[in-house]
């Protein structure tokens, strides 16, 4: 089974064995994490989950991690490094399955989606962008990626 939180072992036979560790972590934290958002609304939720991300990610920016690789890092050998993308999984989750109007909340999302994808994608390439760009272009995928699989889905 091997242990995913150190540098030696974070890519553990195969190169997709960090997001085992990572989902462990989040099986770990997320009661406490749903607990969180049932007693909080949206908004609030993804603040200070956003909040924790980034504050994560800049702390491995400038070196405070128990680990060597700032990559290890930022990719999810800590989950506080990609909790946001994970909260606003489910944020979104609730708010697809809440029973309003869904062809007007679909092309909401995809009105979101798109620019947070092309904002997140251009992120990549600026120093600072790294705080945000697994954030914005996991939302902007997510969201592109549901618009197509509901039209999809009502045309079959």
């Amino acid at each position: 089974f091997g242990r995913g939180f150190t540098d030696s072992t974070f890519f553990y036979i195969i190169p997709s064995w960090w997001f085992v560790w990572f989902i462990l972590q989040m099986y770990l934290v997320f009661p406490w994490l749903y607990r969180l958002f049932q007693r909080t609304q949206a908004l609030p939720f993804l603040l200070l989950t956003v909040g924790l991300t980034v504050a994560t990610r800049l702390a491995g920016m400038f070196g405070i991690r128990f680990n060597e690789s700032p990559y290890f890092w930022e990719l999810g050998i800590f989950f506080g490094s990609r909790l946001a993308e994970f909260a606003m999984g489910m944020v979104l989750a609730r708010w697809v399955h809440q029973p309003d109007s869904h062809s007007f909340r679909e092309r909401s999302l995809l009105i979101v989606s798109i620019p947070a994808f092309v904002v997140g994608v251009a992120a990549m390439y600026w120093e600072w962008g790294r705080l945000v760009f697994p954030i914005l272009t996991t939302l902007g995928m997510t969201g592109i990626f549901y618009f197509f699989f509901q039209n999809i889905k009502t045309q079959t």
